[in-house]
């Protein structure tokens, strides 16, 4: 059983390193660092029956290898959070295990040695990175990441404390020996199990990322960041299950094609994420935006009244309004108009109620632009660019 687990784990390992080092060049996952520390454990785990190689530098190598993968797995971590690195930490680890590694194999050919700094060095090298980025760790499968992350820390530390306990320093320990022994089968087993459970892990985070990027580029314009008209149908489907009350904002850009014609397409987008930025920073948070297609944008605000989202629409106007452009030159400001509508008791969706606030944007349109129109029966003398009419 022992010697087939020498040949099954190295392949074992070797098969997800080559899937993670592939994974990490076409997914939105950040899997590079995995395929290394795999690949890194998989010779690593070989080394012991490649015969043809002196015993002391088979061992070295094996050594070195152990430490990249586990010093890999560690950046894969924080590739994976965002969190801290530690590189200088963990780099000292290695540093410092090197001496006591190369003295224990070269010159006082002690496998026990060799094994207490091995396992010891690697295991501190994942835990100073499971400590540093567990609180890090919010979406479940990154919990579940951190949590196996942690296990191989646990078992790498108290296989440890079990060896030097089994072990004697005088008694001596043959490499022979060791390898034929029930402890070294049961320390590949231990560590087939958890490199299974890590790889899936890994394999969680890689298949999460890729749904996600394929949603977010579905749901989303390439051009602003903002939701597009599915996303925007998808998200308001959400919002209007727990409350219906809410208004939409319609915005439209004044004269966009005389920008695309007199400064080019370049600057037409230059305006139209600009547009978006503002619309991005003055909705609420639990608000809606999307670029409806072109110039035109839509606003979903849960749980205000018309008046209020009135106000908002009036804030944007003005901003944006008052934006400087280095390839305008004319003296012919840049403006938006917009209508808006409240959520009817009636409506069979939010469509019922953009199809309300484009009437609106209509009639801004008509009525000279750079204004916003809003449904409804109160006065807004105060304001003369806030126009309100009548639901017909």
């Amino acid at each position: 059983m022992t010697d087939h687990f020498a040949f099954i784990l190295p392949f074992f390992m070797a098969v997800f390193g080559i899937i993670f080092l592939t994974a990490g060049t076409w997914s939105a996952a950040r899997a590079t660092w995995w395929g290394v520390g795999y690949l890194s454990a998989a010779v690593a785990f070989l080394m012991p029956v490649l015969t043809f190689l002196p015993v002391p530098l088979a061992a070295m190598i094996a050594n070195l290898l152990f430490l990249t993968a586990f010093f890999a797995y560690g950046e894969a971590l924080a590739d994976r959070l965002g969190g801290p690195r530690l590189r200088r930490v963990r780099l000292l680890v290695v540093l410092l295990a090197l001496p006591f590694l190369g003295h224990a194999v070269l010159i006082a050919a002690d496998l026990r040695q060799e094994i207490i700094a091995g396992d010891l060095a690697c295991g501190l090298l994942l835990l100073a990175s499971v400590v540093s980025l567990v609180r890090r760790a919010v979406l479940p499968v990154d919990r579940v990441l951190v949590a196996v992350a942690a296990m191989v820390v646990a078992e790498t530390l108290l296989r440890l404390v079990l060896f030097v306990a089994m072990t004697s320093a005088s008694a001596g320990l043959s490499t022979e020996s060791y390898l034929s022994s029930s402890y070294a089968f049961y320390v590949q087993m231990g560590a087939s199990m958890l490199t299974f459970l890590l790889a899936l892990s890994v394999l969680a985070t890689i298949v999460h990322d890729t749904v996600l990027g394929h949603r977010t580029a579905s749901e989303q314009d390439p051009l602003t960041g903002l939701l597009n008209r599915r996303g925007f149908d998808l998200g308001c489907d959400r919002a209007t299950r727990s409350r219906a009350l809410g208004a939409v904002v319609l915005g439209d850009i004044d004269r966009f094609k005389r920008v695309n014609d007199h400064f080019g397409h370049a600057a037409g987008d230059d305006v139209i994420r600009r547009f978006a930025d503002l619309l991005r920073s003055t909705i609420p948070e639990g608000a809606l935006a999307a670029r409806f297609g072109g110039e035109e944008f839509v606003v979903f605000l849960p749980g205000l009244a018309a008046a209020e989202a009135g106000v908002l629409a009036e804030r944007l106007r003005e901003a944006f309004a008052a934006q400087a452009w280095i390839f305008h030159d004319d003296g012919v400001p840049i403006t938006a108009s917009f209508g808006v509508s409240a959520l009817a008791a009636s409506d069979h969706s939010v469509h019922d109620a953009i199809q309300r606030a484009d009437a609106r944007l209509y009639e801004a349109k008509c009525g000279g632009r750079n204004r916003v129109v809003v449904e409804g029966q109160n006065s807004a003398a105060a304001n003369p660019s806030l126009r309100v009419v009548s639901i017909n």
